[in-house]
């Protein structure tokens, strides 16, 4: 089944009051950032790891009674803390989490392709251009919600972004607007010549993690992404972030199963580093919402593929900040989708997105504190 609809518009009378240009309200200044983690499955999320692919020999590296200390827990709650502790320890308290299928709660991307670019552009531009229809489309020729909030009042220029896919050159178009987005090479200057005091805090930090960490010649691995952004962040203090970490999906394609669930703590980890931060910086504390979502699910039985598999379509949303209820995992029966989320940045900001082509509307239940 493919998934093309819009959900309805449900969004507080205080998120929405018009200015004389269109504007909504701006809602003190506010900040946001937003971390992708490539190709996470909605059931690690809300299910933690899943037996029948840790234990199963062709989908595993280690030992498995080291995997099932690390991983393993009789209920999926459970399990799911031991994986995402942030998630389940911070977000579940003071945040709200979309995406529960187990209790009603759909996300889905509305693009029938389930590949990375289709489904970024989908998150950024609000919606699903039939057009991008791989991972190799040229330049995307749609307005993202990015590079409108850069050209706004309050927040003109104050984009900044780290991407390790070379792909983002393209998917957001920067050629065209010329944000402060780091991929690829630009990406890995931006590396070497950062003032390494912080770097080095931050790597070593994450370099004492326990599981996994791999990096290799052709892309930054997430680590370094990570302490990267977080240097830029605490001397730049840029209105509007985006984190773009990829190794999750790296892995998966791999069949490495162990390696994939190692990444998604290390994702975590690094998830509850940056919201710590981001409450102890005077810049960003208690007027920062951060958002986390994934650019597309993956399938069940081929766990590791997700390109024309509609049960890739399946995603999930966490949101945490000061303009959202913590109502933690919502189980109200919705259908939402990632098309709704460039507005929803939007309205976040007390801006309405415009463009010339169609945009979701935002998801009211997101910020309805």
């Amino acid at each position: 089944m493919l998934f093309f609809g819009i959900a309805a518009f449900f969004v507080s009378c205080a998120q929405t009051d018009n200015t004389s240009d269109g504007h909504l309200q701006n809602q003190g200044g506010r900040n946001i950032v937003i971390v992708t983690l490539d190709g996470v499955r909605w059931q690690e999320v809300f299910r933690g790891a899943d037996a029948a692919l840790l234990f199963k020999p062709a989908y595993y590296s280690e030992d498995s009674t080291l995997l099932s200390d690390r991983y393993m827990a009789p209920t999926a709650k459970e399990r799911r803390k031991k994986l995402m502790p942030f998630f389940w320890e911070t977000i579940a308290k003071k945040g709200k989490l979309f995406g529960n299928r187990d209790l009603g709660n759909k996300f889905n991307v509305a693009n029938p392709y389930v590949l990375s670019y289709p489904g970024y552009s989908e998150i950024f531009t609000g919606f699903p251009d039939e057009d991008i229809d791989s991972n190799k489309y040229g330049i995307n020729p749609n307005t993202n919600v990015l590079e409108y909030l850069n050209d706004q009042a309050g927040y003109k220029n104050e984009v900044l972004g780290f991407c390790g896919w070379v792909a983002f050159d393209r998917i957001l178009d920067l050629e065209r607007n010329h944000m402060e987005i780091y991929t690829g090479k630009a990406l890995k200057d931006a590396y070497e010549q950062a003032d390494p005091t912080i770097m080095g805090q931050v790597t070593e930090q994450m370099y004492s993690l326990p599981f996994h960490l791999f990096e290799d010649s052709k892309m930054l691995g997430d680590i370094k992404i990570y302490a990267l952004a977080k240097t830029y962040l605490a001397q730049e203090h840029p209105k509007i972030a985006y984190i773009a970490l990829s190794k999750t999906d790296h892995f998966a394609h791999q069949r490495t199963y162990d390696f994939y669930l190692d990444e998604i703590y290390n994702s975590s980890v690094i998830l509850g580093d940056l919201w710590q931060f981001l409450q102890e910086d005077e810049f960003y504390k208690d007027n920062t919402t951060l958002i986390i979502t994934t650019d597309h699910g993956r399938g069940k039985k081929s766990w590791y593929s997700h390109g024309g598999n509609p049960r890739a379509s399946q995603t999930w949303v966490a949101v945490i900040g000061p303009d959202t209820e913590p109502l933690g995992e919502i189980d109200e029966h919705r259908q939402f989708y990632n098309e709704q989320l460039a507005q929803t940045i939007a309205h976040f900001l007390g801006l309405n997105f415009t463009a010339d082509h169609p945009i979701a509307q935002p998801i009211g239940e997101m910020m309805d504190k």
